[in-house]
Order: structure tokens, then C-alpha cells, then sequence
């Protein structure tokens, strides 16, 4: 049986598929966000850098303990195909930029999902001085393995 995807149960945020093994996963369709608002040229050109150039951002799972004084945050999804299974894979690039201008990066989907709940309580940033939040970057226990994800402390 071939994974076959449940047209009637598709939904804004997510689909429904049907595995080899007849049981059915949810799959979370990512959407794109940025609280980055690049007016000028030289802005737009380090936007584009930002997003497209490995350098430009540290990795996050490279910092683990450190706080970030969060000022803005971008969401860049993704979609790839799984050549084995057939199937979409979805997954999101997410940015997060401190208030000197620094920026993290991670593919992690925990900290996409712990983001959105900090911005149903706060507001989706951009956030100055005044009004920004502090996460500290944490790895937790997965099932079947350990990830990054955030922890607001402040």
C-alpha cells in the first residue's frame, strides 16, 4: 500500500496521511513570518544574506544555555521530498535575531511551536528594548532523541 494523502482531512495548519502500515500521521504545514521589516537597500540585501548564506547565522543548538534578548523572528518553511517514501516532508528554518542584531538559526520544529505560544501571550514581535522577551536556548529529551528548543525566562 503507498502513502496516500486524505484530501477530505486537509486543514490550514496541517494534513492528514495514511502510512504503509494503514495508521495516520498529522503533518504540520509550516507558515512563513517575519517581524523584519527591510525598507532600504542595504537592509533588503541583509535580509537576503541573512536567509541564504549559512554564515550569516549561528547556529543555535551551538549555544546552549545562552539568553537571547529577542527582537525579531523570521519563519522560512520548507518542503522536500522523501525519495524512499514518496512522501512531502515539511519542516521550517527558524531565525531568531537579538536586540544587538545577532542572529541564530535552527531547523528545530520545537522552537517554531514554542515561538507561536509566546506570541499569543506577548504579540508577534518585532519587540523593542522596552518590550522584548528573554528565552534561553535549551536542549530537552525527546523519544528518541535530545532537541533544541526555548525556555522564556524573562
Amino acid at each position: 500500500m503507498s502513502n496516500e494523502i486524505m484530501n477530505t482531512n486537509n486543514q490550514e495548519n496541517y494534513e492528514i496521511t495514511k502510512t504503509e502500515n494503514g495508521k495516520f500521521q498529522r503533518k504540520t504545514i509550516y507558515k512563513p513570518f517575519s517581524s523584519v521589516v527591510a525598507e532600504t537597500k542595504e537592509q533588503k540585501i541583509a535580509m537576503i544574506n541573512l536567509l541564504s548564506e549559512d554564515s550569516e547565522a549561528q547556529p543555535l543548538k551551538s549555544h546552549i544555555g545562552h539568553q537571547i534578548e529577542l527582537a525579531d523572528v523570521i519563519f522560512q518553511p520548507y518542503d522536500k521530498l522523501n525519495e524512499e517514501t514518496g512522501e512531502i516532508e515539511f519542516g521550517v528554518v527558524t531565525y531568531l535575531i537579538d536586540q544587538d542584531g545577532l542572529a541564530f538559526v535552527t531547523s528545530s520544529k520545537s522552537v517554531y511551536h514554542t515561538l507561536k505560544k509566546f506570541f499569543v501571550v506577548f504579540g508577534e514581535p518585532h519587540y523593542n528594548a522596552d518590550e522584548s522577551i528573554t528565552v534561553q536556548i535549551v536542549e530537552r529529551n525527546g523519544r528518541q532523541h535530545k532537541y533544541v528548543d526555548l525556555k522564556l525566562i524573562g
